[in-house]
């Protein structure tokens, strides 16, 4: 042999297929949280060997984490300089903003990285000022949006609507200026995540979601009402093609929000809006629904299939799917998945992960029915 790399026991002489697979499966998950650990893990297995040195590099670029705005001007440099434009076609995900207040900056970087990142599908945007919505979406392929904590521009008089047709996932949590979102700029929007917090009980999301309701498949929502007194009524001509319904509510409330709701709402995830979710509360709301479903000249929930609770309801497991086969045996009882506790410093935990866990499985049973015809 002339050189370690023509020795067939050598791990140059690797498939790259193979050292791919091994640099993904290897590296640990893209994230905020992780985004140090990760990029150091990367950087390492670039240089095991000059067989891992591409595929790593590769990988560092396809999740792309911005948390300073000096990190994104220097990730712009390197895609407008000669060496770093055969990366531009390698990012898949951006997360980019700051931590504590609001900022923009990024606003001039992010409409050139999305422009010039053509296949980038997925962008995690925190404490942005001034953020242009469509302008950032418009032509691109982005299917999906997560906003936590960001101010949107007013659109200027006389402009052409813009729309960002590709996007089919926007989450508005924590977000302000709702009313300089046009949601006509939507028209292929699927699955929206208004859940917000309690230090943003102002902000009124309910225009914005009634308006985007006829076309939506997943909704979360948990200001069921707002400061002027008005509510979300989940009702079948303004929500008709919704089957998947995340809602933090009252038990009191259930009657106004959900008693006309769409009958096809096959996937209910629901909580305590007043805090945690105990066991006691959540038998009340089987005992609610089963009263509804029986009682009501148009009952709600009628084509339910699957009812998920948080985790803070596990323990008790057997006693509520023992009276929800007695009282609804047709619904499934199941829980949000165990995940390693996430602090309430985790940027991640802000962009509302429960939610989007709950409608990926409920598109995976939705394809599970097309699949079988059913």
């Amino acid at each position: 042999m002339s050189s370690n790399d023509e020795d067939p026991t050598t791990i140059n002489s690797l498939a790259t297929e193979l050292i791919i697979k091994i640099v993904r499966l290897s590296s640990p998950e893209a994230s905020w949280d992780n985004a140090t650990e990760r990029s150091a893990h990367l950087r390492n297995l670039a240089l095991v060997c000059r067989a891992f040195r591409g595929p790593a590099q590769e990988e560092l670029f396809s999740h792309v984490v911005l948390r300073f705005p000096t990190a994104s001007q220097l990730f712009v440099a390197v895609l407008k300089s000669r060496a770093g434009a055969r990366f531009a076609n390698t990012p898949r995900s951006l997360r980019a903003g700051v931590k504590y207040h609001w900022i923009d900056q990024y606003r001039w970087e992010i409409p050139y990285i999305t422009e010039h990142c053509s296949r980038l599908e997925h962008m995690w945007l925190l404490n942005i000022d001034r953020l242009d919505v469509p302008a950032v979406t418009s032509g691109t392929g982005i299917q999906g949006l997560y906003c936590f904590g960001c101010q949107f521009v007013t659109p200027s008089h006389g402009r052409k609507l813009v729309e960002a047709r590709a996007l089919s996932r926007l989450s508005l949590s924590g977000c302000e200026d709702l009313i300089n979102l046009d949601p006509l700029s939507f028209p292929h929007l699927k699955y929206l995540d208004a859940i917000t917090y309690p230090d943003f009980e102002d902000i009124d999301l309910i225009p914005f979601v009634n308006s985007l309701g006829s076309q939506l498949s997943a909704l979360g929502i948990d200001r069921i009402d707002n400061y002027n007194g008005s509510y979300v009524y989940i009702e079948p001509k303004v929500f008709s093609n919704l089957l998947a319904l995340d809602i933090r509510i009252r038990l009191p409330d259930l009657a106004r929000t959900l008693g006309s709701s769409p009958s096809h709402i096959r996937h209910l995830r629901v909580q305590d809006y007043s805090g945690p979710t105990s066991c006691e509360w959540a038998q009340d709301f089987i005992h609610l629904i089963h009263l509804n479903f029986e009682e009501s000249n148009h009952p709600c929930l009628q084509k339910l299939e699957r009812l998920r609770y948080p985790t803070d309801c596990r323990p008790q497991g057997a006693d509520l799917q023992a009276q929800l086969e007695k009282l609804r045996p047709e619904v499934t009882l199941d829980f949000d998945e165990e995940h390693h506790p996430i602090s309430k410093d985790s940027l991640d935990a802000k962009f509302n992960p429960t939610f989007w866990a709950f409608v990926d499985n409920a598109e995976a049973a939705e394809e599970a029915r097309r699949t079988e015809g059913i």
